[in-house]
């Protein structure tokens, strides 16, 4: 026979089987259901991964600094590959920390640190009572360089009874790229749609979406990001917070930068330093990226 032709009868053999399939699906679950059936496997990555640490250090992984070459993010929890500097899933990761013997310096839903424009999404982060958190913690990051964008979005934060440091639903940096003659040449730095939700914690920053741009062609964006907290702190009388920023963005070209539609709330026993919706850096770093174990924030 004809390879071809019996290729193509296979294939139309494996269609309309598949199609009968669908219609008696369809009746079975009626054509809502169906519709949330094909949904549902539309949108989770079939290699997301869902991460649970319990306080066993053999778990934690020793991440790249995308800032300082030769040094690590050391203690961090994130799915795997991560070492690599690129987790092996970059959407729709589930990370859950609990109480347990050794508490992580970072926690991650997913890390792009490999400048291949792949962006960061849906992907959660969830931090449970009685864990310390040393450094910083996000839903998901990513880090370019040499015009490739970086994109985080959909990406969240959810922290009940936890004393945490640096906070960030999802954060987006395409580096500090110049020709040389004070042209910025990075690719486009978007944050949308990430969140942080606290409740009864403790820190000195967080931010639910933000971006640092170089760019004299790209626009850096966060928009549509979201910060809720409420209750009370750790160890104080209320929940304690240096900054609380919504979206922010920083853009060191002539591209410029938009930080729209972000929100923060917060209820109950509440106390803040500083609170800003949207916030725009022209020159000097926004402190979303740069890891800084705790150091005052630069804005």
């Amino acid at each position: 026979m004809n390879p071809l032709r019996s290729g193509l009868n296979f294939f139309s053999q494996f269609c309309l089987g598949f199609g009968f399939f669908c219609v008696h699906l369809f009746r079975a679950l009626s054509g809502t259901a169906f519709v949330s059936v094909l949904l549902s496997f539309a949108v989770v990555p079939l290699w997301a991964e869902n991460v649970v640490y319990n306080g066993d250090p053999a778990m934690l992984q020793s991440i790249p600094d995308p800032y300082n070459p030769g040094f690590f993010l050391d203690k961090s929890v994130a799915p795997g590959g991560s070492t690599s500097g690129k987790s092996n899933s970059v959407s729709g990761n589930k990370v859950t920390v609990n109480v347990g013997v050794t508490d992580p310096d970072y926690v991650f839903g997913a890390v792009n640190f490999k400048n291949d424009g792949k962006a960061v999404t849906d992907n959660k982060v969830t931090i449970n009572n009685g864990v310390t958190v040393q450094d910083s913690t996000y839903g998901g990051a990513a880090v370019s360089s040499g015009g490739v964008a970086a994109t985080a979005t959909g990406n969240s934060v959810t922290m009940t009874g936890v004393q945490g440091g640096k906070i960030v639903g999802g954060g987006a940096d395409v580096g500090w790229d110049d020709d040389g003659a004070g042209n910025y040449t990075g690719g486009k730095a978007t944050a949308s749609g990430n969140n942080v939700t606290l409740t009864d914690s403790s820190g000195w920053l967080v931010i639910g979406g933000g971006t640092d741009g170089a760019s004299d062609t790209h626009m850096a964006e966060a928009s549509n990001n979201t910060v809720n907290i409420s209750g009370t702190g750790i160890g104080s009388s209320g929940a304690s917070w240096m900054m609380i920023i919504g979206g922010g963005v920083t853009n060191h070209g002539k591209g410029g930068g938009a930080a729209t539609g972000n929100t923060v709330t917060i209820g109950g026993d509440t106390m803040v330093h500083e609170v800003v919706g949207g916030m725009r850096w022209r020159t000097s770093r926004s402190s979303t990226f740069s890891f800084p174990r705790r150091r005052p924030v630069r804005c």
